[in-house]
C-alpha cells in the first residue's frame, strides 16, 4: 500500500479515497526509465508505458559525503548523521538535526530549537518525539501520534490495548458526505495511551488533544470525560475513548476466567 510508515488500515483508507475519486496507484512498480519523445513525456513503470502531463520526482536525502564530516570526526550512516538522544554527533561540539525521520515541518522545528539550547547552553535538552503529531495533507488528512500498533506490540507484546471507531458515527460527516476515516487509538493495558491514528477532514487539528494528553502522560480517561460540542467532528475522539470501559471490562471478564480455570487446576 502506500504511505508506508503509516498505519496499514489508515493508509488504505487514503488509498480507496483516491482510488475512488479515479485516481490510478501502481504499487510495487519499479520506474525503469523516463523520456520525452516528440515534446510528450513517458513514464517506463514495470511493463507499462505511461505518457504524462507532468512528472514530479521525489528527492532522496541528500548525501552527506561532500561535507567531509570524517575531518570533524563525525560519524555517518546510511541513514544520516549519527547523533545521540540530545542531537550531539560523535564530535560533541557538532549538533545536527535527525535526518532520518519524517520530513514533519514540526519534527524539524522541534530539532532544531533542541539542538540550539544544547549548543548555547548547557546539553541538558532531550529529544522525545513521540509526542510530536505527524500530518499527511491528503484528502482526507490522516495524522498520527506516537506509536503504530505493530512498534507498541513489539515493545509491550500482550500489553497493548486497541480502540477504534469509523468516522461516520459522528452525523455531521453524514451531512457533508466525508464518512471516510477513523480514529485509532492505541494503549497499554493501564489506560496509558502510547499512539494514535486519525484520518478525517482536518485531522491536523483533532490529533493536537490526543498529543497533549500523551505529553502529560494522562491516561485515556481524560479524553473520554472531554466534553465536545455537539456534532463536532472532534466527538470521534470521546467515542474511541469510551470504548474503553467496554474494553476494560472484557478484559476482567478474562483475567477472572484464567483465575477460576487456574484454581479449577489446583482441586
Amino acid at each position: 500500500h502506500i504511505l508506508h510508515l503509516e498505519d496499514p488500515q489508515a493508509a488504505y483508507l487514503i488509498q480507496a479515497q483516491l482510488e475512488a475519486e479515479g485516481v490510478q496507484i501502481l504499487t510495487q512498480t519499479a520506474v525503469t526509465q523516463v523520456r520525452q519523445i516528440s515534446g510528450e513525456k513517458w513514464v517506463q513503470a514495470g511493463n507499462r508505458a505511461i505518457e504524462a502531463d507532468e512528472i514530479i520526482a521525489a528527492e532522496a536525502p541528500a548525501d552527506p559525503a561532500p561535507l567531509n564530516l570524517a575531518a570533524a570526526q563525525v560519524k555517518s550512516s546510511p541513514w544520516g548523521i549519527v547523533v545521540n538522544c540530545k542531537l550531539q554527533t560523535s564530535n560533541p561540539r557538532i549538533y545536527a538535526c535527525l535526518s532520518s525521520l519524517p520530513d514533519s515541518p514540526q519534527v524539524v522545528r522541534y530539532c532544531a530549537e533542541t539542538a540550539v539550547k544544547n549548543a548555547l547552553f548547557l546539553p541538558v535538552f532531550i529529544t522525545d518525539l513521540r509526542s510530536i503529531p505527524i500530518v499527511t495533507y491528503s484528502q482526507p488528512e490522516l495524522a498520527r501520534v506516537g506509536h503504530s500498533e505493530a512498534i507498541a506490540r513489539q515493545l509491550y507484546g500482550n500489553d497493548v490495548v486497541i480502540l477504534k471507531q469509523p468516522l461516520k458515527l459522528i452525523p455531521k460527516t453524514q451531512i457533508q458526505g466525508e464518512t471516510t476515516g477513523l480514529c485509532k487509538l492505541i494503549l497499554r493495558r493501564s489506560g496509558r495511551i502510547v499512539g494514535a491514528h486519525i484520518v478525517a477532514p482536518h485531522a491536523s487539528e483533532l490529533i493536537s488533544p490526543i498529543a497533549l494528553a500523551m505529553q502529560q502522560k494522562l491516561t485515556v480517561q481524560a479524553l473520554a470525560d472531554q466534553i465536545h460540542p455537539a456534532f463536532a467532528l472532534s466527538e470521534i475522539i470521546r467515542q474511541t475513548a469510551l470504548e474503553w470501559h467496554q474494553t476494560r471490562s472484557n478484559l476482567f471478564q478474562d483475567f477472572l476466567a484464567g483465575l477460576f480455570s487456574l484454581r479449577r487446576s489446583w482441586s
